[in-house]
């Protein structure tokens, strides 16, 4: 027989027709009896459309039934996988965890499907299905992107049950999908941490949820706590250890949210409540049903003071962007370059801006750096250096670069007082930096690595002292997929990087990469050298190896005006 054990709560379900299936599952061929399947006359609570698939035909064959569990389980979110365990048996059903992680194949290539031979008593037989994978989710909702060419085999053993009808009794965990099923099931959410200063800024953790409970699963994903390459004390949460999501879940009254919540909450103090709830509010603000949080314990509303959890916002580029000229520097001003007085060395590579009134940085001949508010050296020349960047607190990062030059640390200058400091970064050991950019918020650091095979972008959280002084970097975390080459770095919002690189399969050209999402070419632009990013994507701008400044223009670039280099906003 089947099974249709209960999940995380009832679904409400729309009736679509079999066409509208299929076209959501992408090029796998699936089956189309069973017609349409009648839903529940209510809308789920989350909002959004849900949709379940066909149940298992008669007398299907073993490749039947596997096709249709794919697309029952892909589309599983709406019913509660209730559709999906009717291809399965009872014991294949009680060992089979449907969210313990997601494989998203690439709409490229279908999978491939191999029926086994029925075993000598005819009850048994094993189907492998093999994709190429383009990424994976875990269960926290952290969004991987494989390695090219990534083919992974999944096996299902079915076995004959009542009435000889084939249904599957042992699979592996979590569920299969392609790049056009994700998109509509799930979407990205950043979850919101706080940094380890003394008024904390948000920190935001990208994560993906079902579309049909985004809510409760972002809640869920907050209270797991800060992805594991986002290392304590860097990047903390004021949820006590242990806190839940109490019996009554998330409810939701005119915009108010109020989250109930396990009795490990009333061990935090007064202030971390009320920094909870901060992170709550930002959390969900972004779902559009929410624009207020209350909290709950065993049903009783807590009283929360937001005067104990003030926090610090991450701050934005105010101009830009800056950039050298035959004349020396200058802010770009619509498409006018507004010259600023500075001392300007010969030889300047790169600059950091400042977010608040310390000097602008240059690399100078790419082996020191200069203030060139008064052209004071601040790194005496030396080996080959990493373009620099600011952080939020005012110190200026850089390291050694070229093949094992990294001895396990990066160098960060404060340009006020003077003063050098090391970094320690034990994954750097023996590598090649080619370009490092630190966050907004200043808790996170994004570097590259040159390697024999390819270059690779990762991730990193920032250690601080009580003054807010770097004093490490943590494990890193690989974001995007391997480059051939890269000319440039940036950060382009809160939870995404602008990488001008190339690929194997793409050409030199500007790269959305999630830190911890999907990676988005834009439209290329010849010649190509450099980036910067002010606040937010529209803000991004590119400059070629002539000297010609573009900027964003719809989905491509417009020309604004020639003869600079070296853009930068502040960061």
């Amino acid at each position: 027989m089947s099974a249709r054990p209960d999940l995380r709560g009832r679904r409400g379900v729309a009736a679509l027709c079999v066409a509208a299936l299929l076209t959501l599952t992408g090029c796998l061929s699936l089956p189309v009896e069973g017609g349409v399947q009648v839903g529940l006359d209510r809308p789920p609570a989350d909002g959004g459309l849900e949709i379940v698939a066909p149940g298992p035909s008669v007398d299907a064959a073993p490749r039947e039934i596997v096709e249709g569990f794919l697309l029952a389980s892909s589309l599983g979110l709406g019913d509660d996988f209730h559709r999906a365990y009717e291809f399965m048996t009872t014991a294949g059903a009680s060992q089979w965890d449907p969210l313990g992680g997601v494989t998203i194949y690439s709409d490229d290539e279908p999978p491939t499907i191999e029926v086994g031979d029925e075993g000598a008593d005819g009850l048994g037989v094993l189907v492998t299905v093999t994709v190429p994978v383009a990424a994976t989710v875990g269960e926290d909702g952290t969004y991987t992107e494989a390695p090219p060419d990534t083919v992974q085999p999944f096996r299902f053993h079915l076995v004959k049950v009542v009435d000889d009808q084939w249904r599957i009794s042992q699979l592996d965990p979590g569920v299969l999908m392609s790049e056009v099923t994700f998109g509509t099931q799930y979407r990205e959410v950043s979850v919101y941490f706080l940094s380890s200063d003394a008024v904390p800024r948000l920190v935001p953790d990208l994560r993906w949820v079902p579309r049909a409970r985004s809510v409760t699963s972002a809640v869920r994903a907050l209270l797991g706590g800060p992805a594991e390459w986002l290392t304590a004390p860097a990047v903390v949460s004021a949820f006590p250890d242990g806190t839940t999501l109490g019996i009554e879940g998330v409810e939701i009254d005119d915009r108010v949210a109020t989250v109930s919540l396990s009795q490990q909450f009333l061990d935090a103090s007064a202030a971390d409540r009320a920094y909870a709830r901060t992170q709550l509010t930002e959390t969900l603000r972004q779902l559009g049903q929410v624009s207020r949080v209350e909290i709950s314990v065993d049903g009783n509303l807590l009283t929360l003071d937001p005067t104990l959890a003030p926090v610090d916002p991450a701050p934005a580029p105010l101009r830009g962007p800056t950039v050298l000229t035959e004349d020396g520097l200058g802010v770009v001003n619509g498409d006018q370059v507004s010259p600023v007085d500075a001392v300007v060395p010969d030889g300047v590579d790169d600059l950091a801006i400042p977010y608040g009134r310390e000097p602008v940085v240059g690399l100078v001949d790419s082996r020191s750096l200069v203030a060139l508010g008064d052209g004071t050296t601040l790194l005496p020349p030396g080996g080959s250096l990493v373009p620099p960047s600011y952080d939020a607190q005012g110190w200026v990062w850089t390291g050694p670069t070229g093949p094992g030059s990294n001895e396990g640390s990066l160098l960060v200058v404060d340009p006020v007082s003077g003063a050098v400091e090391t970094v320690s970064a034990p994954d750097l050991a023996g590598a090649d930096v080619v370009a490092l950019r630190v966050s907004r918020e200043g808790s996170r650091l994004a570097y590259a690595l040159r390697t024999d095979e390819s270059i690779v972008v990762h991730v990193a959280a920032v250690l601080r002292d009580a003054d807010g002084r770097p004093t490490a970097i943590g494990p890193g975390r690989t974001v995007g997929g391997p480059l051939l080459q890269l000319r440039d770095l940036v950060w382009v919002g809160e939870v995404r990087l602008a990488v001008l690189a190339q690929t194997a399969t793409i050409d030199l050209t500007v790269l959305l990469v999630g830190v911890g999402g999907q990676t988005v070419p834009l439209p290329s632009v010849e010649g190509a050298a450099s980036i910067a990013a002010g606040d937010g994507p529209r803000e991004l701008v590119l400059v070629t190896a002539g000297g010609d400044l573009y900027g964003r223009s719809g989905n491509g670039w417009r020309m604004i005006l020639p003869g600079v280099r070296a853009p930068a906003f502040a960061g």
